[in-house]
C-alpha cells in the first residue's frame, strides 16, 4: 500500500511516522540540502517497516540511504530551522 504523506509545521522534528503508516514531513525540509531531506524521508519510510529505533531499523535506513550516519550528524546543524 502507498503510505499517506502529510506536511507538518512541527517545531521539534523533521518528520514522523505513526502506527497507521502516516508519514508527516516538516515543510522546512525544502530549506535543507537535498541529501539531508532525502535522509529524513528514508528515515521515516524505514519506520513503515520498523516503528522503533532498533538495530533492525537502522539497518533498514542504511539499505535505503547508504552512509546515513553522516547525514544524521549533519542534520543537527540545521535544527535551528525548526524554530524559524
Amino acid at each position: 500500500t502507498i503510505p499517506v504523506v502529510k506536511l507538518s509545521n512541527a517545531r521539534s522534528e523533521w518528520g514522523s511516522c505513526n502506527q497507521r503508516g502516516v508519514i508527516r514531513l516538516n515543510w522546512r525540509l525544502v530549506h535543507l540540502p537535498p541529501h539531508l531531506a532525502h535522509y529524513v524521508v528514508a528515515h521515516e519510510v524505514a519506520h513503515l517497516v520498523e516503528l522503533n529505533h532498533s538495530p533492525r531499523f537502522w539497518n533498514q535506513v542504511e539499505a535505503l540511504f547508504p552512509g546515513h550516519a553522516a547525514a544524521r550528524r549533519a542534520l543537527d546543524d540545521w535544527t535551528a530551522l525548526l524554530e524559524a
